[in-house]
């Protein structure tokens, strides 16, 4: 069963006497989740050379997560980078449905 961990960070700002109020960050951990690696995408270009990881992580409709927040897998740390969606599955039977999202990093050549 995979395990991820989520960091969900709410950001800063200034509250009702203009005073700055800090961001804070809460984590949630998910079990039975999935975890699908997505071809690598290759940085060639003057400031970066390296490969951009990309895995879509699905996990139960009722999961909070946004796009920006972390996720933790294997001592991997990866962004959210899409907008939660909403699969079913195609398959006769029960109706199976959750949520997914891409998580990307970025890994520098050296």
């Amino acid at each position: 069963m995979t395990t991820v961990i989520v960091a969900h960070r709410s950001p800063a700002g200034i509250d009702s006497n203009g005073d700055p109020v800090p961001s804070t960050t809460t984590t949630t951990t998910l079990t039975g989740v999935t975890m699908a690696p997505q071809e690598p995408v290759e940085e060639n270009d003057r400031v970066r050379d390296g490969a951009v990881v990309r895995y879509v992580l699905r996990c139960p409709i009722d999961t909070t997560i946004a796009r920006g927040d972390t996720v933790t897998w294997r001592d991997d740390t990866f962004r959210v980078h899409t907008v939660p969606q909403i699969w079913e599955d195609p398959f006769p039977g029960p109706k199976v449905e959750g949520l997914e999202v891409t998580l990307q990093r970025v890994e520098v050549a050296r």
